[in-house]
């Protein structure tokens, strides 16, 4: 180095062999595998909770997804609901599967049977291909009034 005296190499090598010495000292060996023991501990609570934090936020949203299901079948049974209303009002009776099967298309990855139907009652039955979730809905026409059930669900 420009400007640098002998004695500041000198010095700089007799630093590096005192730091060799510390680091070959018997006394420190035990102080160092504490301190990696330490230092791995904390590398791993630190992973622990950065994958916590993950699956945390998947979890969520899986949770979420199967309300969005749960949400989607109900909105169709509704949907089904007001089309069965709309048929009885005007033939007197409820539609099965194929007579309404050309008016209601259920929406994509979702499933409706229509269970039995008789002139005064209809059920039906919804589930999606991505969930274990199954809602149902029950319609009765009674002589004193109407019993509609809202859809309701059940995971299985």
């Amino acid at each position: 180095m420009i400007g640098s005296s002998p004695d500041d190499s000198t010095n700089r090598v007799e630093r590096a062999q005192a730091r060799k010495f510390l680091l070959a000292d018997p006394e420190e060996a035990p102080k160092r595998a504490r301190f990696r023991r330490w230092l791995a501990l904390v590398a791993a609570v630190a992973i622990v909770i950065a994958a916590g934090l993950v699956g945390g936020s998947a979890l969520i949203s899986h949770w979420a997804l199967i309300n969005s299901y749960e949400d989607w079948m109900r909105h169709e049974l509704r949907t089904l609901m007001a089309l069965e209303a709309d048929y009885y009002a005007t033939h007197g009776t409820f539609a099965d599967s194929d007579e309404i099967g050309t008016t209601f298309i259920p929406s994509q990855g979702v499933y409706i049977d229509i269970q039995n139907v008789t002139d005064s009652s209809w059920q039906a039955t919804a589930v999606h291909v991505r969930s274990r979730t199954a809602c149902f809905v029950s319609v009765k026409l009674g002589g004193a009034g109407n019993s509609e059930d809202l859809p309701s669900c059940e995971r299985q």
